[in-house]
């Protein structure tokens, strides 16, 4: 098993017949954001969870490759805004103005944070490119 990665803390890892999965707030320490956006990202089916059953109680829990396939799929504006040395606001104007929509964020009225699909990995070499020339 895994050690809970909050000392005196429970709860950070769910073990359950031949799997090992991690808490959501877990999996958004891992991602970089508040637990409330990890959520927001399972409820729209953009991070895989699985519903297991804890005691008396269901948990959703998180495995690695779910915050793997997350991440080879989908990308943060504040991550890529931080790759491109560039404003949130800046970069997120930027790829609406060259018609690249987000998948997720608070215009949809989905998510606290802007989520982009990833273009076969791509994206963030595109923008830097793409802003360099601005």
């Amino acid at each position: 098993g895994r050690e809970c990665c909050h000392p005196g803390h429970q709860g950070c890892w769910i073990f359950c017949v031949g799997h090992e999965l991690m808490t959501v707030s877990t999996a958004a320490e891992s991602l970089g954001v508040k637990p409330e956006v990890a959520y927001a990202l399972v409820r729209l089916g953009l991070f895989e969870s699985e519903l297991v059953q804890v005691g008396r109680r269901q948990a959703q829990g998180i495995s690695t490759s779910a915050v793997l396939a997350f991440r080879s799929s989908y990308v943060l504006a504040a991550e890529l805004a931080r790759g491109c040395g560039r404003s949130s606001r800046a970069l997120i104007e930027a790829l609406a103005s060259d018609g690249v929509e987000p998948v997720a964020g608070p215009a949809q009225g989905t998510c606290r944070q802007v989520v982009y699909r990833r273009r076969q990995g791509q994206l963030v070499d595109d923008l830097k490119i793409m802003l360099a020339s601005m």
